[in-house]
């Protein structure tokens, strides 16, 4: 029988060494993006945990968008800041962010604060957030079941009429609707080595 680490969480390993050191090199600079939390959500149904998208890994999605046309970037179920610091050190002009859960919401606040960034992540239900429009890039990573997500790609289509925009979409489990609403095509995919998990990137024309 082979013996999985993975079921004895005490149990140092590779991955967990990785994290324990990285959180604790934010917690002396007064930060806090990598170390796992369970999300608050309880009718969630996916087991879900926030983590922190690798590094590297952003940087490869970031390079895959042109800036100087899609400026404005929006992580979409931000969790504690990590993907919109990095998004604002790549250079878009503006970043911002919808977070469901309380706690990981002030989280953010306190390390956007921390590092002297002006971005105010707002605590909302995804769904009901009335300022897409502001923006030209929507990043996932799996925020959401199929229902929410079809939710949330329908108030996208609908505040953004008659605009050019990319999806970034980490660990895509609910892809159906995007790719057959009519309007994207998918212009990349790329693999994040660490989690083991794809990433797509769509972008498309919306209708007036």
């Amino acid at each position: 029988m082979k013996f999985d680490i993975s079921r004895f969480p005490l149990i140092p390993n590779r991955h967990r060494m990785r994290i324990a050191m990285a959180s604790l090199g934010e917690w002396i600079r007064g930060l806090d993006f990598t170390l796992p939390d369970r999300l608050y959500d309880r009718n969630r149904n996916d087991g879900a945990m926030y983590y922190a998208s690798p590094a590297s890994v952003l940087q490869q999605i970031f390079s895959q968008i042109d800036i100087s046309r899609f400026p404005r970037f929006i992580d979409i179920g931000c969790g504690k800041g990590y993907v919109l610091w990095q998004a604002k050190k790549y250079g878009f002009s503006q970043v911002g962010g919808v977070e469901y859960d309380d706690k990981l919401c002030q989280i953010c606040r306190k390390n956007m604060k921390r590092l002297k960034l002006d971005i105010d992540p707002v605590c909302a239900d995804a769904r009901e957030f009335q300022n897409y429009g502001d923006y030209d890039v929507f990043y996932f990573f799996n925020p959401f079941v199929d229902e929410v997500m079809r939710q949330v790609i329908d108030q996208i289509l609908r505040q953004c009429r008659g605009r050019e925009i990319m999806l970034v979409y980490y660990r895509p489990r609910y892809t159906d609707y995007i790719e057959t609403c009519g309007y994207f095509t998918r212009v990349a995919k790329l693999f994040d080595p660490v989690n083991k998990y794809d990433i797509h990137i769509y972008q498309g024309k919306l209708p007036s």
